[in-house]
């Protein structure tokens, strides 16, 4: 029989794993959330495996508090945007409706988005979200087959000392 002692040391360990404490090499840490932009394109598909590859996912932004830290990242690193860049949310499994990838944010972009006007295209051909540089960082769909860059992200756990 398995003791519990073992069983909460292994919730502790997974919980912490899915949340590290401090960025992976490469990424720069924005409050509790660290980002890197890949400067090489690919499609969607690929953009995803590469993330995973650099520990992250494809950045996902539910609320205007996101939408603002990922501008402000972005805005540093403006000069290496060359393309519209990729965010993690499709509506491959449902023509518009679109969900992120990551299952912990599956519907929020129903409570909360910011297309381009005249966004996001309701049509079989536009299936994945991406920011847009000449649309103030606004979002588009576009063809997942396009090649644009990668913004990964990952979310940091920051214990708070109380004291």
């Amino acid at each position: 029989m398995i003791s519990w002692s073992i069983i909460i040391v292994s919730v502790l360990v997974l919980v912490a794993s899915e949340h590290p404490t401090t960025c992976p090499p490469g990424y720069r840490q924005l409050d509790d959330h660290c980002f890197l932009l890949m400067t090489e394109t690919m499609t969607f598909f690929d953009a995803t495996v590469a993330c995973d590859v650099v520990d992250g996912k494809l950045v996902e932004i539910v609320s205007p508090e996101d939408q603002s830290r990922v501008e402000n990242y972005l805005n540093t690193v403006k000069s290496s945007v060359s393309t519209n860049i990729w965010l993690g949310a499709t509506d491959l499994q449902q023509e518009g409706t679109w969900r992120y990838l990551s299952h912990d944010n599956e519907d929020a972009i129903s409570t909360w988005s910011h297309w381009a006007p005249s966004y996001p295209r309701v049509d079989r051909s536009s299936n994945c979200a991406a920011i847009s540089l000449p649309n103030g960082w606004r979002w588009q769909s576009s063809s997942c087959s396009y090649h644009q860059q990668v913004l990964c992200e990952v979310t940091l756990r920051l214990d708070k000392v109380v004291g």
